[in-house]
């Protein structure tokens, strides 16, 4: 009978034991367990970081190179629109002097007078529009000769229409067609448009 209960004994002890390092062993693979997905959560974590950091960076890389395109259109754009208003307000001055009423008369022959004495007077061929030959043509001359002739200039010319195409002025060449003082509304507002386009900018856009 001892020795029955001495095996029972021992078997439970060897059972509980047995218990005791399972419960140990499942424990210590609970904590692995644990351990390998916090590891496993922590390194997502991380390359979902990289990740982001990385499309974050992508992004502003083409921000930047979005901005750096649309920033010289933007600017392109904005003087476009700036010299078309200019080219605008400059076409309308042209179109005034050219309506040839009020002062254009007093503008062409001081046009003339200016080519005229420049040349140093003489033997002189003056080009008008044709659009001025009628009104003009007798006339010019002895007006042109008369506003000379007061500051000591003596001048002869010859009134003719434009070789070249002109819409209104005056081109004034020597009789043997040398030298040459072009006067007409064209080439004024060629010589002076970089100023005419400063005066009329700084008044646009102050």
């Amino acid at each position: 009978m001892a020795n029955e209960d001495d095996a029972t004994k021992i078997s439970q002890e060897i059972l509980a034991d047995a218990r005791n390092k399972a419960e140990r062993a499942m424990k210590a693979a609970q904590r692995e367990a644990d351990a390998i997905a916090q590891r496993a959560r922590d390194e997502a974590k991380q390359i979902e970081q990289e990740v982001l950091a990385a499309a974050r960076k992508r992004a502003e890389s083409k921000v930047k190179v979005i901005q750096a395109t649309a920033d010289p259109e933007r600017r392109r754009l904005e003087l476009d629109k700036r010299e078309k208003v200019i080219k605008g307000v400059m076409d309308e001055a042209k179109a005034r002097l050219l309506k040839r009423d009020g002062e254009y008369g007093k503008n062409l022959l001081a046009l003339a007078a200016e080519a005229a004495e420049s040349l140093g007077g003489g033997q002189l061929v003056a080009y008008l529009a044709l659009q001025d030959m009628e009104k003009f043509r007798a006339t010019l001359p002895e007006q042109v000769g008369a506003a000379l002739k007061a500051g000591g200039v003596d001048a002869q010319i010859n009134v003719q229409i434009a070789k070249e195409p002109i819409e209104g002025g005056v081109i004034v060449e020597t009789a043997d067609g040398l030298r040459r003082v072009d006067n007409s509304m064209e080439a004024r507002l060629r010589r002076f448009y970089a100023e005419i386009r400063r005066k009329v900018a700084g008044i646009l856009y102050k």
